[in-house]
């Protein structure tokens, strides 16, 4: 999700796959599989509130241990591809914040409908992106 599309600068708030984390090398499988289950369990509609939110303090929890060893990559990633001239200047994305924490019904972040929720990511994430 995009955020800052009325200030000066836009904020990509970039959700992980902790599969793809552990192809790329930068996280164990051990580890990848561990936090998957948090992951799959948020993702399911029928998650309990409790367990939805035990499961997602854990995923903030490993976002700040995996975002120091990413970050760097994915915002220059981010960044080449909203600058190779498809997007205009005020389009361009200048920052992500990374989490593992993914959009879903059960976290309050997704519609039935699977639509993004803006207000309530807004609020999940003010501190970090503002």
């Amino acid at each position: 999700m995009l955020s800052g599309q009325d200030g000066r600068r836009l904020v990509a708030i970039t959700v992980l796959n902790p599969n793809e984390l552990s192809k790329a090398g930068m996280l164990d499988e051990t580890r990848a599989k561990s936090i998957l289950k948090d992951y799959e369990l948020v993702n399911d509609p029928k998650c309990s509130e409790e367990d939805c939110e035990a499961a997602c303090e854990r995923l903030a929890a490993c976002s700040d241990e995996i975002r120091s060893k990413v970050s760097t990559q994915v915002v220059s990633d981010v960044k080449r591809a909203t600058k190779s001239g498809a997007f205009r200047k005020w389009e361009e994305v200048s920052d992500a914040y990374i989490t593992l924490e993914p959009f879903a019904m059960a976290n309050g972040q997704l519609t039935q409908s699977y639509k993004v929720k803006r207000d309530f990511v807004y609020k999940r994430y003010q501190n970090e992106i503002s």
